[in-house]
C-alpha cells in the first residue's frame, strides 16, 4: 500500500459513511410514511399481510444504523493512526495540509483558502509531506 493510499483511507471510509447516512434518512423518511391502497395494480396474492408497511422500513434503519456506528469507531481509529504519521513530521505547514487533506476531507480549494496559499504551494507542500512520511 502506497503513502497516498494509506493517508487516504480515512476519505474513503467518511464516504462510505455519508453515503449510508443518506440511505439511512430516506429509510427514517418510508418509516414515516403510511402508505394507501393500490388499486392500479392487478392483485398477485390474496394473503393479506397483517404486518404494517412502515415496519420493514424501521428494521433497516436499525440496521442501517448499526452499520454507521460500526464504520464511525472505525474512522476514528483510523484518524488516530493517521494523525501519528502526520504528527511524524518536522514541518508544521506539511502536517496543516495533510490534517486538512486526508482528516478534515477538505478539497484542494478549500485548502487554499484556509491556509492562504496558492494551489500550487498547497500541492508541492503536499508531495513534499508525503515523501518524507515514513510508513513501516
Amino acid at each position: 500500500m502506497t503513502k497516498i493510499e494509506y493517508l487516504s483511507q480515512v476519505y474513503k471510509l467518511q464516504l462510505k459513511i455519508d453515503k449510508k447516512k443518506i440511505r439511512a434518512e430516506e429509510y427514517e423518511r418510508l418509516s414515516m410514511s403510511i402508505p394507501g391502497p393500490n388499486y392500479d395494480q392487478p392483485v398477485v396474492d390474496k394473503t393479506r399481510s397483517l404486518e404494517a408497511p412502515f415496519v420493514k422500513w424501521i428494521g433497516k434503519l436499525i440496521d442501517i444504523q448499526k452499520e454507521i456506528d460500526e464504520l464511525e469507531k472505525k474512522l476514528d481509529i483510523l484518524k488516530a493512526e493517521v494523525i501519528g504519521v502526520i504528527e511524524t513530521l518536522e514541518n508544521e505547514d506539511y502536517k496543516n495540509v495533510l490534517a486538512l487533506r486526508y482528516i478534515s476531507c477538505l478539497t484542494w480549494g478549500e485548502i487554499c483558502d484556509k491556509l492562504y496559499i496558492s494551489l500550487s504551494t498547497v500541492k508541492r507542500w503536499h508531495q513534499s509531506a508525503i515523501e518524507s512520511i515514513e510508513i513501516g
